[in-house]
């Protein structure tokens, strides 16, 4: 059986000048280690973190590029007490496991779009997170994604 991928409505609030927010966590976790909480698995309920094989980030609008390390992954092996900065490299190369972080958001053009999908099976709880560059996105006009969680067959068959 093929992996099935499912689609959030809910697109997180544009992020300030050189801001950080949570884009999915699978943990409760705060944008940078402080601010408001992110309520883990927001969106994803029923669906356990281990089932999660890949996460997509697609930006329909962004008019403002991000900062050079625009989407970073953290990871946790303990529910969400502790969490590290990972490049997604851990298990052999890149191209065999999807995008490498952190990655650069740069500014779109009318009608561009842009995708990156990061595959997160190896591990145990993870945290997306997005910088502004010097200047955020347009909250209401240029600013607008989803994101798409990829669960493995072998938790489809469940």
């Amino acid at each position: 059986m093929k992996e099935q991928a499912r689609a959030f409505p809910a697109w997180p609030t544009a992020p300030g000048n050189n801001a950080t927010i949570v884009l999915f966590a699978t943990h409760d976790r705060k944008a940078g280690g402080s601010g408001d909480v992110f309520t883990g698995m927001k969106g994803a309920e029923g669906i356990a973190p281990e089932e999660i094989s890949a996460v997509e980030f697609t930006w329909h609008k962004n008019d403002q590029a991000s900062a050079a390390n625009g989407i970073r992954c953290y990871a946790t092996d303990d529910g969400g007490t502790t969490w590290h900065e990972t490049d997604l490299k851990d298990d052999a190369n890149v191209a065999t496991i999807g995008s490498a972080a952190p990655v650069q958001v740069r500014a779109l053009a009318a009608g561009e779009e842009w995708r990156e999908t990061f595959v997160v099976s190896h591990l145990k709880g993870f945290c997306f997170e997005y910088t502004a560059g010097a200047t955020g996105p347009t909250a209401t006009t240029g600013w607008r994604g989803t994101i798409a969680i990829h669960r493995s067959a072998l938790a489809v068959q469940r």
